[in-house]
């Protein structure tokens, strides 16, 4: 069994789509009308009540090539990892990692928040992260050399180190680190409380192949 087995499955994403499409379009948005940046994210002051879900689709700010390409990295990661927790886990859970992430990112900014918008969708990205990872274990230990011949893997891996790479002081401040490293830990939290439905669905998955 390889990743792309598992990405073929019949199932529909629909829920990442939305996510990827909503943050599309709000860059989009963003780009046309450059004052929605400071109605969209959410700032440590003059705060609306919109922006606590509208902070997680604004990405970046002027000039508009720093908001595609903080768009492009965040979609890197959402759209593969996205897919495969829906894929194994189905569309009720991976909204309610999406949901409690989405929480735990709002709790810590009103508790420690003293920079301006540092978060967003990237801290969904990197709890989607951690159900990738413990999925990606699961088919490398069980097709050992398998895995290895397909592209996806490589591309996995590179994503993986990626996102690791930048927590560091260098890439983000203290809150952004604080922000990012939650989605690693709730999404390893949920890793271990979806464990059988993880193996469950890589099961179904090889006994299609089969």
């Amino acid at each position: 069994m390889s990743l792309n087995e598992i990405f073929k499955k019949k199932k529909f994403p629909i829920f990442t789509c939305v996510l990827v499409l909503l943050c599309i379009a709000v860059a989009i948005a963003e780009y046309k009308i450059p004052w929605l940046y400071s109605y969209g994210a959410l700032w440590t002051d003059k705060r609306r009540a919109w922006q606590y879900v509208s902070f997680l689709f604004t990405h970046g700010n002027e000039p508009s090539g720093v908001l595609f390409v903080h768009l492009g990295m965040n979609l890197l990661g959402l759209i593969p990892f996205g897919i495969l927790c829906e894929k194994v886990l189905g569309t009720m859970r991976t909204i309610s990692i999406f949901v409690v992430q989405w929480c735990v990112t709002v709790g810590l900014f009103l508790l420690i928040g003293k920079d301006t918008s540092i978060a967003g969708i990237s801290t969904v990205v990197y709890a989607y992260a951690a159900i990738a990872f413990a999925c990606f274990i699961k088919v490398a230990k069980h097709s050992k050399r398998v895995i290895w011949k397909n592209l996806l893997t490589y591309y996995f891996m590179i994503e993986f180190i990626g996102i690791i790479s930048t927590l560091n002081p260098i890439t983000m401040s203290g809150l952004g680190i604080c922000l990012h490293t939650s989605g690693f830990v709730v999404g390893g939290i949920f890793a271990i409380v979806y464990h059988k439905k993880i193996k469950n669905s890589l099961e179904v998955v090889e006994g299609e192949i089969r």
